[in-house]
């Protein structure tokens, strides 16, 4: 055969005969083997311009191939454009060029999907697409939509939720669309370059749109809007949820907190609920439809009522009443203690309240020691009886009953006798507007004090 291009050599030399047909062999004319010269010279050039038709293969420091995409494929090597033969990246910032997502083995997320639009709707803000196959986007997925027809719906939204496989919805401000066939496309981009990214990143890309908190601060999600931050205040505030208007299903705004109110003929679980149940909290992934309500659910931060506030105790060594007053006005129970509290005479202790001044009638109260007793009108009476030789020790606990009537009821060691302990009961007269001031005084007002001390603490 004739050796028309290098790959025709042999590598046993004997073998190599002829060049292109001219003759080489052993006694052949000097003329051929000036014209042999110049036409291996010749077939070199070919090989060199790439018009031979030969290649050299890999082994040889070639690629193998007359086409760059063989050579790729030869060399393991990286195709510009499609990604789909890159095997590893190193040290890499950016990637450009490229025409399709990167795989998860890659090092990418793989999620850039593109689907074919079958229909169009749009209802109280929400939009639901259909696609003409299942989708594979989840909620909170990136899409962008370019409907052929209904061109409102379209641009870059963020999914709310994925009711069926081949159907999502997402908010849009705009006039209903009854659901009506459509064409177009939506890809989805949920890919985020980092190293790209300026400024705060707002809640619907998963950040918190905000680029401080302060110290310390209750941190309260707040739908797709910047979350609500709530100080700390004093110590041991409280978080609290309070109910407010109730809402109809189909008027459900996506992102808001409810508690289910009636369940009807709405299906709950399909808008952010665990269970169609009265008494679920969750959060509205749709606006909803049929019958059913549920309450908005809002929080705020306080400090529980039921914290304790100590009064300043008053020695009860002269005088003859001490005053408690600027008792806020939503105390609901005051107690009321004596320590070893004495009178120069042999009159009773009473306690009396008040509301800007002192009430001193109107009072049904008792107190009793053994078969000892006494009923009194101007106070609460601490003393079944007594002498100018007692000293009192012992609490009485005063309680909002409604409006503005106050109960008492106590117990305490009046010095009667060693080991025995009086007590009393009574009710309060309707005062004219909320407790204020508290007195303690004698009953006959004259007796003054002459030892111990006395204090309050209100809740």
């Amino acid at each position: 055969m004739a050796k028309t291009k290098i790959s025709e050599y042999s590598a046993t030399s004997a073998n190599n005969t002829d060049i292109s047909n001219i003759n080489i062999a052993e006694g052949c004319s000097p003329a051929n083997v000036n014209n042999a010269i110049r036409t291996v010279m010749a077939q070199l050039k070919d090989l060199q311009a790439g018009t031979s038709g030969d290649t050299i293969p890999v082994t040889a420091g070639g690629t193998g191939s007359t086409t760059a995409g063989a050579a790729r494929t030869a060399l393991s090597a990286a195709a510009i454009g499609a990604n789909s033969d890159i095997t590893s990246l190193t040290a890499c910032t950016s990637i450009t060029g490229l025409t399709t997502p990167l795989s998860v083995s890659q090092g990418g997320t793989g999620v850039q999907i593109t689907r074919t639009i079958s229909s169009v709707a749009l209802t109280s803000n929400v939009v639901t697409i259909t696609t003409s196959a299942a989708h594979g986007y989840l909620a909170n997925d990136s899409v962008t939509v370019t409907a052929t027809t209904q061109t409102t719906v379209n641009g870059t939204y963020t999914i709310i939720s994925v009711p069926t496989s081949t159907t999502f919805t997402y908010a849009k401000t705009a006039s209903n669309i009854s659901p009506i066939v459509d064409t177009g496309s939506v890809v989805s981009s949920s890919n985020i370059k980092m190293s790209a990214a300026s400024g705060t990143l707002s809640v619907s890309n998963g950040g918190t749109g905000a680029s401080t908190l302060k110290l310390n601060n209750l941190f309260l999600g707040n739908g797709t809007s910047s979350p609500t931050l709530i100080p700390a205040g004093t110590t041991n505030n409280v978080l609290t949820s309070t109910t407010t208007s109730t809402v109809t299903a189909g008027s459900f705004v996506v992102g808001t907190e409810y508690t289910i109110l009636t369940v009807g003929t709405t299906d709950f679980t399909a808008i952010g609920a665990s269970a169609n149940t009265v008494g679920v909290v969750f959060t509205a992934t749709g606006v909803g439809s049929g019958t059913g309500t549920a309450t908005t659910n809002t929080w705020t931060s306080s400090a529980p009522t039921s914290t304790i506030t100590l009064g300043t105790a008053q020695a009860s060594t002269s005088g003859t009443s001490i005053d408690f007053t600027s008792i806020p006005s939503s105390v609901k129970r005051i107690t009321v203690m004596l320590n070893g509290v004495s009178l120069s005479g042999s009159s009773a202790v009473q306690i009396q309240i008040g509301s800007g001044s002192i009430t001193t009638t109107g009072y049904s109260s008792i107190s009793n020691y053994s078969t000892n007793q006494s009923i009194k009108t101007t106070g609460f009476v601490l003393d079944p009886f007594s002498t100018s030789s007692d000293f009192r020790t012992g609490k009485i606990t005063i309680c909002l009953f409604n409006s503005n009537i106050y109960l008492a009821s106590g117990n305490f060691s009046n010095g009667i006798s060693a080991g025995q302990v009086a007590s009393l009961a009574g009710t309060s007269p309707n005062l004219s507007g909320t407790l204020d001031r508290i007195r303690i005084t004698s009953v006959n007002g004259t007796d003054t004090f002459d030892a111990g001390s006395v204090n309050i603490m209100y809740e």
